[in-house]
């Protein structure tokens, strides 16, 4: 029985060491992008430099009463994300190596939980190493300041590990494994507000065992559902001021928001090209009928493999992740990365299937998973471009800025057929140039008249920015 046992630790050992190599080597490409994907990293890069980390943890790693819901209260989420902006001027690749990092430990998580739950190993690596380069991951991996939705879906899978544990009786199922719960929960949404639809994941445990022991179950849940209760609370003053807002601003809630937003995130895993998932508007009525369409057939393949029961499970689970997000207008590829773990799972079960039936499906399953690693790729180096680019341009305007005595006003200007969303991605919300403070940015159309009392920059399509000429 012993030998059996090691046996058995040591093929699950092999499976992790398997899971965190390939997860690795597959996201080389975002370790080592040289730049940033957006103002949001950069806003923090400057308030460290400018007034230290201190100051920083005094303003960001705090529970905020803001008016609205849409400004994030997220203290544990800001407090990892001060610490990478100590890295982020001359170590790029330590910041996102810390991004992938944690991203690796939940497809790790997952494998357990999909080992724990089917006692099938080839179905849990499969879903961890699907999940590793499913493109619903890549922005929320490659995006830094999207370590939120990395950290509380983290943090999520092991509070239900320590609930399932509790529930039933393991070697820890115990009033420690009420605490971790409570802990993990706590800490789940302290890094993102969604995690408050995190509870509602236990009803898993009723799907696959039935017969659990009720009083542990409701006991467990409870537990977990009071630290997002207890948030909830906090932050209900936020939640009405939003919704007293009618929906306006882009994080405003309305249900009229609902039905684009279950179309875009329903679509968004077959839209083939699409990058950020505000873009889906460019796409036609055909291409988003043909991707809904192929959804469609996956959980077709789910209801002919397992029937009713794990097609319901996977529609509730999918959109659960996503139901607060439904009520917003801003469309994000990031807030699909919960729902990745039950569409990784999904596509791993598909390509199970050995029967009948089952084949044509998981013929079908194998294609998609070849078609869904070329769209990981393909965002991968869409990631590593923008990031390329912003670090090429951010050293351009500082030299620029610097030569010219470090003017108030800098002027912003692309060329014609260079990205000039460039230019609002390190621009927006800033007014800092390295420790330089303050400094006003314009961006303008190229030909644009010339900002009086301003030096003006121009950055061409290889995202080199150089001196315009005075007029």
């Amino acid at each position: 029985m012993r030998r059996f046992k090691a046996c058995v630790l040591r093929m699950e050992g092999l499976d992790v060491a398997t899971i965190v190599v390939f997860s690795l080597l597959s996201l080389g490409v975002l370790i080592a992008n040289p730049g940033y994907y957006s103002h949001d990293e950069l806003q923090k890069l400057d308030h460290v430099s400018r007034f230290g980390i201190g100051d920083y943890i005094r303003h960001y790693v705090v529970l905020a009463q803001p008016e609205a819901f849409g400004t994030p209260v997220r203290p544990f989420s800001f407090l990892i994300q001060g610490g990478l902006a100590l890295f982020m001027q001359n170590y790029p690749v330590v910041v996102h190596f810390m991004d992938v990092l944690p991203h690796v430990i939940v497809a790790v998580l997952l494998y357990v939980l999909v080992l724990r739950y089917s006692q099938d190993r080839l179905l849990a690596v499969w879903s961890a190493l699907i999940f590793a380069i499913c493109p619903m991951t890549i922005i929320a991996t490659g995006w830094s300041a999207a370590l939120m939705d990395r950290w509380y879906i983290l943090f999520g899978i092991l509070a239900f590990l320590f609930a399932d544990a509790y529930v039933r009786r393991d070697e820890g199922g115990s009033s420690l494994a009420l605490a971790l719960v409570f802990i993990c929960g706590a800490l789940a949404v302290l890094s993102k507000e969604t995690a408050l639809v995190l509870p509602a994941t236990t009803v898993l445990m009723l799907v696959r065992y039935p017969k659990l022991h009720l009083r542990r179950f409701i006991i467990a849940t409870g537990v977990w559902f009071l630290p997002a209760l207890l948030f909830f609370l906090y932050r209900l003053p936020s939640l009405v001021g939003s919704f007293a807002a009618h929906g306006q601003g882009p994080y405003g809630p309305s249900l009229a928001n609902v039905p684009s937003g279950l179309l875009v995130y329903f679509t968004y895993p077959f839209l083939f090209g699409i990058t950020e998932a505000n873009n889906w508007v460019f796409f036609s009525s055909l291409r988003l009928a043909l991707a809904a369409f192929v959804h469609g057939c996956l959980i077709l393949g789910i209801f002919v493999r397992g029937g009713v029961r794990p097609t319901l499970t996977y529609v509730f689970l999918y959109f659960l992740f996503l139901l607060p997000v439904l009520l917003i207008p801003t469309r994000g590829a990031h807030y699909l990365y919960g729902s990745s773990l039950v569409f990784s799972v999904a596509l791993a079960y598909l390509i199970r299937g050995t029967r009948g039936w089952e084949r044509w499906f998981q013929g079908f399953g194998g294609v998609l998973v070849v078609s869904l690693t070329i769209q990981a790729a393909y965002l991968e180096a869409f990631v590593y471009s923008i990031g390329s680019c912003m670090n090429s341009a951010l050293i351009g305007v500082q030299s620029a800025y610097l030569s010219h005595g470090r003017p108030q006003i800098v002027d912003l200007r692309a060329e014609l057929g260079a990205p000039a969303h460039i230019l609002y991605r390190f621009t927006t919300g800033r007014n800092q140039i390295g420790a330089d403070y303050p400094v006003r940015f314009v961006v303008s159309e190229w030909g644009a008249e010339r900002t009086r009392d301003a030096v003006t920059l121009a950055m061409n399509r290889e995202c080199i920015v150089y001196s315009l000429p005075p007029e």
